[in-house]
């Protein structure tokens, strides 16, 4: 994927309204596509060598809780291509025919930050490689959870406090905050930087982990 298909990627999947991902969807249906492209007055993309129709692709094809969406992710810049924006019409008329809702997303639509927040955030969904049974794990995450709600003192102070008080590795306490944000259990505001070592604010943070993010 490219940088701007990535940054998408992550806001997708940190969205609640969608419930499956598939990227690089090909566009089987081969005989629309070119049917598609006739109607338009638009060359169809063939391989030189075979003389065959290529098989075009949407970056992503969602299963959400709105029904199917594809998307096509573009930076603003290559909508100045002639040829990439025909490309595009083929594939939207391609959608529409199937009655698959379809938009075009470029990087103004991408909040960065938000993706960058969460790609920080995606590989400790899951704890792995902890030396500690799930009964301590269960209980440093409660501790966890109970100490960030209850006071606003910095997260790498919580962090140190869990690891203090379960005699824990250094480190052990940031991944408890890490799994518990990426699953969406801590109120976090993901718009912004996420400050480790500064003071929180709740009353900003409260609401900002459960937005949508629009599709």
């Amino acid at each position: 994927m490219s940088n701007r298909e990535l940054q998408y990627f992550f806001l997708l999947e940190w969205s609640d309204m969608v419930l499956d991902i598939r990227e690089q969807y090909p566009l089987l249906d081969v005989f629309s596509t070119v049917e598609i492209a006739e109607a338009a007055g638009i060359k169809h993309p063939y391989d030189p060598q075979s003389g065959f129709p290529y098989v075009l692709t949407s970056d992503f094809l969602l299963t959400t809780t709105n029904g199917l969406m594809a998307r096509s992710v573009k930076m603003s810049h290559e909508l100045d291509n002639r040829r990439v924006l025909e490309k595009l019409e083929i594939e939207r008329r391609y959608w529409n025919e199937k009655g698959v809702d379809w938009r075009l997303v470029t990087e103004r639509e991408i909040n960065r930050q938000k993706a960058k927040n969460i790609e920080w955030l995606h590989a400790s969904k899951i704890l792995r490689g902890l030396p500690y049974g799930d009964a301590l794990l269960d209980e440093m995450l409660s501790e966890m959870e109970r100490l960030y709600l209850e006071m606003e003192n910095p997260i790498l102070e919580l962090c140190e406090q869990i690891e203090r008080s379960f005699s824990v590795d250094c480190g052990t306490g940031l991944a408890m905050f890490k799994h518990l944000a990426a699953n969406k259990r801590l109120p976090l505001d993901m718009d912004r930087p996420v400050a480790l070592s500064k003071r929180r604010n709740m009353d900003t943070a409260l609401c900002q982990v459960w937005e949508k993010v629009a599709v």
